[in-house]
């Protein structure tokens, strides 16, 4: 009795571990930057119910571009500081800084997007110079 049970559990182990290791589908959509110059590109979990991937890519990718935009002041403004103080031959350690706390922020961004919303960015591409 033990021996059966045995090779029950661990069936049903090698199971469950089949079905956390396989791939789970994943659909594609590409939705155009905010400037309109690009695309950004995302995976998402399929779904059974139509259209429920796409719409969770699109909060996805609504998400992404709030969030970046909001990154993206302050590495504007310490780049421009940066620029004015170069003429004088004077370094801003500001920017180093500020382009390091930012990529660590869209890093974190891009791990809620997957947690948040079931996608990933795949990519970006410019579509206009």
């Amino acid at each position: 009795m033990l021996k059966y049970l045995f090779i029950a559990v661990t069936g049903l182990g090698l199971a469950g571990a089949g079905i956390l290791l396989h791939p789970k589908p994943r659909e594609s959509y590409a939705f155009a930057t905010a400037d309109g110059r690009g695309l950004m590109i995302y995976a998402c979990r399929a779904h059974a119910t139509p259209g429920v991937a796409e719409s969770r890519a699109l909060a996805a990718h609504r998400f992404l571009e709030a969030e970046l935009s909001v990154i993206a002041e302050p590495e504007v403004q310490a780049m421009v500081a940066d620029m004015d103080v170069a003429d004088t031959g004077q370094a801003t350690p500001g920017l180093a800084a500020t382009l390091a706390e930012a990529e660590v922020l869209r890093e974190e961004i891009l791990r809620n997007l997957s947690s948040t919303h079931g996608c990933h960015m795949v990519r970006s591409q410019v579509t206009q110079g």
